[in-house]
């Protein structure tokens, strides 16, 4: 598949430029961020750089941690849960 690199001044704009042109299911590949413009290194601007593809129109995978716990972490008892 064919990768496109997307540039905008915010997130939400490059999110849109993204969903507009390769659709809702596009997957990022890569996520840059940088500076641009400017003089001398002055009044540069934020810039965000997005690399995508088309998805494959197939549903996503839903992202498992390993299985569910019910016991606190062991070592410090934070609201981390373990196996």
């Amino acid at each position: 598949m064919e990768k496109k690199t997307f540039r905008g001044l915010s997130l939400v704009e490059v999110e849109a430029k993204v969903r507009a042109e390769l659709g809702d299911d596009a997957v990022v590949v890569r996520q840059r961020e940088g500076l641009t413009g400017g003089v001398g290194g002055f009044f540069q601007r934020r810039v965000f750089e997005v690399e995508a593809m088309a998805g494959t129109g197939a549903p996503a995978k839903a992202a498992t941690s390993g299985g569910c716990a019910s016991r606190p972490c062991p070592r410090c008892r934070c609201a981390r849960t373990t196996r």
